[in-house]
């Protein structure tokens, strides 16, 4: 395999196929590497659902997106097309899973990939055992991969854009996003999660949303994804003033509720891609924590922001990801956390006592 000559380099193809907060948190090295080579042609290898988290950045030439339930079949004729089209110069695999090794499997063209340190997390997870690889943040980590193209992080942040010609797709979310906008004290809330150890109970967050309805005037926006739906009504149930929710869970598109993000000042919520959105707009996060932890989630480091955690229990964290269940039974890292650490948390972080 040839070395990286940035110079010689006309196209190249990045790879990352999900999830929302790992693509979002690509794109201080998208942008770096625009900024440094504006002719470079950059090609994206995206999941088809993710699409539109990338596809509107200026450094992004063009978006190549394959379907989740992409065969392996398919892969090898990709990887055929990828390495003896003459398309690309180089290889950027920003994920460095099965589907990103096969493509660069006995590459023919040049590459280079970010390293998941997979042993050091499993040191960390099952053992307890921290190490500065573990410690180590993912954009960090991102441009250690471009180290052959001479960037850096700018210390900007992240990005995250919207088409031209954005509008919602439906007139009547559209109004209800305008009263939001125009809300004294906007909250973004996203109570669920990929997985179920890593979603607060509930009733805990409508008790939380009372609260800052009550206390601190809020307006709050509920999001997430057509599976939640009963979720979203799970937690308006404890809402006894629920005509200052906007709910739209399963009622927008990706893209949709980013930009509901973008007109809020705060965002809470459990771990999730959502998160990474909210940075992205710089506004402030409240983020809560189960079964993982801050070494090994990709926390919102460009922003303000508050963590609440049971830092005390001796089995967490016990999964990088999150688990479908606590596998002790217990569940204690979410049932510990109640509703006034996290209030303490929100009056920390914007000032509010």
């Amino acid at each position: 395999m040839d070395t990286i000559t940035p110079s010689s380099l006309n196209r190249i193809l990045l790879i990352r196929l999900s999830s929302i907060g790992d693509i979002v948190l690509t794109t201080p090295v998208l942008r770096t590497l625009h900024k440094k080579y504006p002719d470079l042609k950059i090609d994206f290898l995206i999941k088809e659902q993710f699409r539109d988290l990338i596809a509107y950045h200026p450094a992004v030439d063009n978006t190549i997106t394959i379907p989740s339930d992409f065969s392996f079949r398919d892969l090898l004729n990709f990887r055929r097309d990828v390495q003896y089209s003459g398309k690309f110069d180089a290889i950027v695999d920003l994920h460095d899973n099965l589907r990103s090794q096969v493509l660069t499997f006995r590459s023919k063209i040049p590459y280079t990939r970010y390293d998941k340190q997979r042993f050091y997390r499993w040191l960390y997870v099952y053992w307890k055992i921290r190490t500065p690889a573990v410690e180590k943040y993912i954009t960090e980590r991102y441009f250690e991969a471009v180290e052959p193209f001479g960037v850096e992080d700018d210390g900007e942040g992240l990005d995250f854009c919207f088409p031209e010609n954005f509008g919602f797709s439906d007139p009547g979310i559209a109004n209800e996003v305008d009263a939001f906008r125009r809300a004294d004290n906007p909250v973004t809330v996203a109570p669920g999660a990929a997985w179920a150890t890593k979603k607060w109970p509930p009733e805990r967050f409508g008790n939380v949303i009372q609260q800052l309805i009550t206390n601190y005037n809020a307006t709050v926006a509920l999001l997430g994804g057509p599976a939640e739906t009963d979720l979203a009504e799970q937690v308006i149930s404890h809402v006894s003033e629920s005509h200052r929710v906007f709910n739209f869970i399963g009622k927008t598109t990706l893209l949709e509720s980013a930009k509901i993000i973008q007109h809020a000042d705060l965002h809470l919520a459990n771990d999730s891609g959502m998160t990474h959105i909210a940075t992205a707009f710089r506004n402030k996060v409240l983020l809560i924590l189960g079964s993982t932890a801050m070494p090994i989630v990709f926390y919102p480091k460009y922003t303000q922001f508050e963590t609440v955690a049971d830092t005390n229990l001796s089995c967490r964290p016990c999964t990088h990801m999150g688990r479908k269940r606590c596998p002790l039974g217990h569940f204690r890292c979410m049932k510990n956390i109640d509703e006034s650490q996290v209030l303490d948390a929100y009056s920390r972080l914007t000032g509010e006592a």
